[in-house]
């Protein structure tokens, strides 16, 4: 007998995923829980792990090679008579050497279909291709490494990755199919920044809008809600999702429960899923389940900007940055510290008004901030 591993979801919205890297070769002996494979889908790459111990059989998916969920990917041999059979598998072979220069010529039989395909599609000639797949084949990680080299008519072109190709699609079909509309408002940030100089070192500024978002949402739960054909889902908790660039793309990992955790948690488990962001090892489970976001550009100098919602959600809080500009100060014209908040939100869902009463609660929540508020 043995025991097969498929292609796992990873969220509702996944159909499909991507082998990016083995870690294991047929004939191996391998422990329950061991890692055998990376795959990628949507905005994050997962280890998948053996759940039983035994013979790993052939790699049945090559690196590169994107397929529908609940593929088999391979077998694991439990010991048994199948199991001599699985490891008796043929391991992968390093590519061709000059003792066996005959397979080049045969480089286009060696490829994927998908591989194929990609590389009619991005003018890439099989032929001049040493394949990393099993066995030498060219799989598609080949054809985009060899067309980003490739600059016809003055251009360089650079293949989407799987996350930038998910994002993108992911964004599109958000833009397509909620009507979105935008509520812009400008605030003093004086509070916000005497709260930053007393906690600075420990937390961000973003730190202290996601606070004052986990706290707003839960008195305007149409902006925690999200539509669905057969009504509103209203969530019951405020799950924040935080939009962090990373490399190949945007990430929004998820500080669940925010509206429950105290202020050292919320900053605590912010830093974590940063952290994991950017050295790629976000799980599945960082990423699901957003009910609202926060995109902040302010690091950057933006003064104002507008987001796409992220699917499932009905709000997305785009945070420019602190500027300081001729403002009423006590009664008086002076120079304040003006920050500007724009509220995305998809219509089907919410109003204007529910749009600008959240704005305006969380204005003032920004605005009368005090680090003794913190600890509350």
């Amino acid at each position: 007998m043995s025991h097969e591993i498929r292609m796992p979801s990873l969220g509702m919205a996944m159909d499909e995923g991507q082998v990016v890297n083995w870690h294991v070769k047929p004939g191996d002996t391998v422990r329950a829980g061991q890692v055998v494979l990376d795959i990628e889908s949507e905005k994050t790459t997962a280890e998948i792990e053996t759940p039983v111990g035994g013979v790993v059989g052939a790699l049945l998916v090559e690196i590169g090679t994107t397929v529908p969920v609940d593929t088999v990917l391979v077998r694991i041999g439990d010991g048994t008579g199948d199991t001599h059979e699985i490891a008796a598998a043929p391991a992968p072979k390093p590519a061709a050497t000059p003792a066996a220069a005959p397979a080049a010529a045969s480089s286009r039989s060696a490829a994927s279909p998908r591989a194929k395909k990609l590389a009619q599609e991005m003018g890439v000639d099989l032929s001049k291709l040493t394949g990393t797949g099993p066995g030498g084949s060219i799989v598609e990680a080949d054809i985009r490494a060899a067309a980003s080299k490739i600059a016809p008519d003055g251009y360089v072109l650079r293949p989407l990755s799987p996350v930038a190709k998910r994002v993108a699609e992911r964004t599109a079909e958000s833009a397509r199919t909620a009507p979105h509309f935008f509520v812009s408002s400008d605030i003093d940030a004086s509070a916000l920044e005497r709260c930053h100089a007393a906690v600075k070192g420990k937390a961000t500024i973003n730190d202290l809008i996601l606070w004052a978002v986990s706290r707003a949402l839960p008195s305007h739960p149409l902006l925690n809600s999200s539509y669905a054909d057969d009504g509103l889902h209203e969530w019951k908790d405020v799950h924040l999702g935080v939009v962090a660039a990373v490399d190949g793309g945007l990430v929004a990992p998820v500080i669940r429960k925010a509206s429950e955790l105290s202020f050292e948690s919320l900053v605590n488990t912010r830093t974590g899923l940063i952290g994991r962001a950017r050295a790629g090892k976000l799980v599945p489970d960082d990423m699901l389940g957003g009910t609202f976001s926060v995109s902040n550009l302010g690091g950057f100098g933006v003064e104002r900007f507008n987001s796409i919602l992220n699917r499932g959600q009905s709000a997305i809080l785009s945070v420019g940055a602190i500027k300081k500009k001729p403002a009423v100060v006590d009664g008086r014209l002076g120079i304040g510290a003006v920050m500007a908040l724009t509220l995305t939100v998809d219509h089907r869902v919410v109003d204007g008004v529910a749009a600008a009463k959240f704005l305006s609660d969380l204005g003032t929540r920004l605005e009368t901030m005090t680090v003794e508020g913190l600890e509350a």
